[in-house]
């Protein structure tokens, strides 16, 4: 009789342990999943400060490494840290380790193709295909078939470049571009070229098309040799300019606004030409935040009061002074100016423009989640598993 009530009690003290160590382990998971949460909404934090912080800013980049710390599943900052890293330090290196993270959790076709492109820029040309190749097989898409079109020009695969050039055409066919006319229009110049290596003309409308079909190593190469044969080429250092900028492989801008000091001191009538060297400037990794900058704009719209790119360069200088009422009467302008014109240049300045303050995102702060950290780590397990019981 007593050994029964013995192996009863044994049962019942065993029972009671399994329900505590039961308890213990939940207790448990729910403790791990609180921080998980508190560290994805910190990285949520850090992300979205960066986000609201225009591009000049390099700041944003110690908040993606915040936020990747944090939470290194969360896998949208390493896109946008490799941007950041490209804009101000030109490590396209870091940048593609950081595009390869990304594509480990989500192979989107567009991060294959930001990292073909820095492939590109560091010379590494069959890596590059093999991202836009990649790309196309998730999705057909045209920039895809430039870019790739671009490098086979490069790797001297004429045939296989027309080829992409020709199937961008057909993807992008009904849209306001047509891409066939600048592949016609390298054909007919390099003809030009071949009878006559003395033509500035065709080199310059070469540089032209290459650099409407997106290879702008090419456009540069063919501008620089249409200014050495015609040094007074306003339109050519113009345009080198834009390339320049377009390819963003220069470490200081430096160069750029060299471009455009020549081509205004060859011709001052050149509205655009004030605009952009007045975004330049206030981009300028040596002389950031350059007065002078929203002078060059303002000079710009006084030459010709209807250039709607005048008031987008002046937007965009506005923004990074942080006169933001300013800007967004400059992008409206723009836009009175060119109803039709939906750039996705617009769409950014209008997303950089700061987010009114109740819209704005607001998660708690650091102290805020030690001090939460402090009062949860102060309680019991039976205390800490009640407040979850009681947290509605």
């Amino acid at each position: 009789m007593e050994r029964q009530d013995d192996n009863k009690l044994l049962i019942s003290l065993n029972s009671s342990s399994l329900i505590r160590t039961k308890n213990s382990i939940e207790i448990t998971q729910k403790i791990l999943l609180e921080k998980v949460a508190r560290d994805h909404s910190l990285a949520e934090y850090y992300y979205k400060r960066a986000q609201n912080k225009f591009h000049h800013d390099i700041t944003v980049l110690e908040d993606y490494t915040k936020a990747i710390e944090l939470d290194p599943s969360y896998h949208l900052p390493y896109e946008r840290r490799a941007n950041a890293k490209i804009r101000f330090q030109m490590d396209y290196e870091g940048a593609i380790e950081d595009y390869t993270k990304f594509l480990e959790f989500e192979p989107k076709n567009r991060i294959f193709i930001e990292r073909g492109k820095a492939k590109k820029i560091l010379k590494e040309f069959y890596g590059s295909i093999e991202d836009f190749t990649t790309s196309i097989i998730i999705e057909p898409h045209w920039l895809a078939y430039i870019y790739r079109g671009a490098v086979k020009e490069i790797l001297k695969d004429y045939e296989g470049a027309l080829a992409d050039y020709t199937q961008a055409t057909i993807i992008r066919n009904g849209e306001s571009r047509d891409l066939r006319v600048y592949i016609e229009t390298i054909e007919f110049t390099t003809t030009a070229i071949e009878f006559n290596p003395k033509d500035s003309i065709s080199y310059y409308n070469r540089g032209l098309a290459k650099s409407n079909l997106g290879n702008y190593d090419g456009a540069i190469d063919d501008f620089t040799s249409a200014i050495k044969i015609k040094p007074d080429y306003s339109i050519a250092y113009f345009n080198r300019a834009i390339a320049k900028r377009k390819n963003f492989t220069t470490e200081y801008n430096m160069e750029i606004i060299e471009d455009y000091n020549i081509a205004i001191e060859l011709d001052s009538s050149n509205s655009t030409a004030f605009a952009n060297r007045g975004y330049e400037k206030a981009n300028s990794r040596v002389s950031l935040f350059n007065p002078t900058a929203i002078e060059d704009c303002n000079r710009a719209i006084e030459i010709d009061p209807n250039n709607s790119t005048a008031y987008i360069r002046r937007a965009s200088v506005l923004l990074i002074f942080s006169k933001y009422s300013q800007a967004e009467a400059d992008i409206k302008k723009a836009v009175e100016i060119d109803p039709l014109n939906e750039s996705e240049e617009i769409d950014k300045l209008w997303d950089s423009l700061p987010t009114p303050i109740e819209h704005q995102y607001h998660p708690p702060t650091d102290e805020e989640c030690q001090e939460n950290k402090r009062f949860l780590d102060s309680l019991s397990d039976d205390e800490y598993y009640d407040s979850f019981e009681n947290a509605d």
